[in-house]
């Protein structure tokens, strides 16, 4: 263990070193306006949009609906036993609800290691967003374009000294990938269409080990509004790659250099009011491993959800059902359903309470070893503070196990955030969780387990062109269930990572970055890898 922590802090120090290189002494401090919204996801309960952060290299990462649980890949339809943030959806463009929460100021590539119910939750039946991607251009300050088609391409050079992810005889290797891509904006009053892709050729010194490859890396949302309240959306999310850091999951048990390839494809009707809100989606993923075929799966999820809201109070309710097959296990195919509820009260301009709950039903086609129900309720309540450049959410309830083989366990289910702004555009984010987490579809899906993490964000854009973020990250979970990628029941698994990434824009169209990545896994599947890099992006823009 005093290894491990050694590790971990050494990894920390260079981490910080680089941040404090980049960070000036604070004098005559004063205060820089945040940037603008961000757009938002389609998820089962709320598919909408979230506003574009000053520092997304592509519009901010989707986030899953309020209410119903976490999805392991981006909208992905198996959800995550958790309840959304309170009542941030109020925020509307309608002008509907009440409270305003401040956006939260994490950069999407250091989403994983926040919750995401403590980031912005999106109204129902809005655009969602393009998933970030480490390639793409850094997006420009003010209002986006009504058409923009920017050309790009980025080189980076990494270096990783555990390439297949080993506890024991490590192996490193040097990457290079050139990317050459596209992005397009189209913005119009009543229709969008926004996505960005690009081929990787990778490139890895170590051929014994890990070879040339293409990887891709495709994300499109269109938007079509027909009318003041009608409303259609469409996503789609496509990577084929071999590295665990696409996946944007900090818990993932995908590791070593094996390829895989998964799409996720949403659709969405809405119809909206000031007052009320309902929408119809459909969700379909699939996704193939190269290697172990034994995990390839495809879902599709059907979900309803409506909302109703007044000046103080806003009630939301959603159905989820999905089925899942696994193409190579038959017997391991199921079907899936989730109902949720909740209530939002604004207090007073600072306090809103929320109340939530949610029950999930799963069943195994072939045996009953997976199947279980899941019912959780939770109470909380978010403080906005110092007018808006401080968030506090607390949360607190309960979370019933119930499985068709075992005992009934009843778990404890909490979620503590805090963002505060500072002077100089800077920002900390922290968090603390205590939840059920469902991945049964995606790469290396390891059923159902009970999780908790915790995390801490700096971020600054002191200079205008500069931005530094620091985070690190733990994350542990507790398997209910045997699945060939998760082990025995039981089986425990903790991460522990550090993440830092300084990019510069030297001008409209060239930028760089530098970035160190650290993770450890001490339990389950053990090893430690770090990786440290450099990357440069050229861009031209077509307005």
């Amino acid at each position: 263990m005093c290894s491990t922590q050694g590790r971990l802090i050494r990894g920390f120090v260079l981490a910080a070193c680089v941040w404090f290189l980049h960070y000036p002494t604070i004098a005559n401090a004063q205060q820089v306006p945040q940037g603008s919204p961000r757009p938002g996801q389609v998820t089962p309960e709320a598919p909408g949009p979230i506003p574009v952060q000053p520092w997304s290299p592509t519009p901010a990462q989707a986030e899953p609906e309020r209410g119903d649980p976490q999805q392991v890949q981006p909208w992905s339809p198996t959800p995550r036993a958790e309840p959304e943030a309170p009542s941030q959806q109020q925020a509307r463009p309608d002008g509907a609800g009440g409270q305003v929460a401040p956006e939260s100021p994490v950069p999407p590539l250091f989403r994983e290691f926040v919750p995401v119910y403590f980031l912005t939750v999106p109204p129902i039946g809005a655009p969602e967003p393009l998933r970030p991607n480490q390639f793409a251009p850094p997006a420009q300050e003010g209002p986006p374009p009504d058409l923009l088609i920017q050309p790009f391409v980025t080189v980076s050079g990494a270096y990783t000294d555990n390439v297949q992810q080993t506890k024991d005889n490590r192996t490193g290797e040097f990457q290079t990938n050139i990317a050459p891509g596209i992005l397009l904006n189209y913005n119009r009053p009543q229709a969008s269409l926004n996505f960005v892709y690009n081929p990787s050729f990778f490139f890895p010194s170590n051929t014994e080990v890990d070879s040339n490859e293409v990887h891709q890396y495709l994300s499109l949302r269109g938007a079509w509004n027909p009318g003041a309240r009608l409303q259609f959306n469409i996503a789609e999310d496509y990577i084929e790659s071999n590295r665990s850091q696409d996946l944007q999951n900090l818990g993932s048990a995908y590791t070593g250099t094996g390829g895989y390839k998964t799409n996720t494809v949403a659709a969405t009707a809405a119809y909206v009011t000031p007052q009320f809100r309902t929408a119809l989606t459909y969700t379909n993923q699939f996704t193939i491993e190269d290697q172990q075929q034994l995990n390839n799966n495809m879902t599709n999820a059907g979900n309803l959800a409506a909302e109703i809201t007044d000046q103080r109070t806003t009630y939301t309710g959603a159905y989820t059902v999905t089925r899942g097959d696994f193409s190579n296990a038959p017997n391991a195919s199921y079907w899936d359903q989730l109902g949720t509820g909740r209530v939002a009260y604004t207090l007073t301009p600072v306090i809103n309470l929320t109340g939530f709950g949610s029950f999930q039903w799963h069943s195994q086609d072939e045996g009953d070893a997976f199947n279980y129900i899941l019912g959780q309720a939770r109470v909380g309540a978010t403080f906005n503070l110092a007018g808006n450049q401080s968030l506090l959410t607390i949360q607190g309830g309960a979370i019933a196990y119930d499985p068709t083989q075992g005992e009934t366990k009843i778990r404890p289910s909490f979620l503590i955030g805090w963002t505060q702004r500072f002077a100089y555009s800077t920002s900390m984010t922290a968090s603390f969780e205590s939840t059920y987490l469902s991945d049964f579809s995606g790469v290396a899906p390891t059923g159902l387990s009970y999780v908790r993490s915790a995390s801490l964000i700096l971020a600054t854009n002191y200079f205008r062109d500069l931005t530094a973020t620091l985070g690190g990250a733990w994350y542990w979970q507790n398997f209910a269930q045997t699945t060939p990628e998760g082990g025995p029941a039981g089986t425990k698994q903790e991460t522990w990572s550090v993440q830092a990434r300084v990019q510069y824009l030297f001008s409209r169209f060239f930028s760089m970055a530098i970035f160190y990545t650290l993770t450890d896994r001490t339990s389950g599947e053990q090893y430690l890898e770090n990786i440290v890099g450099i990357s440069a992006t050229a861009s031209y823009d077509f307005r």
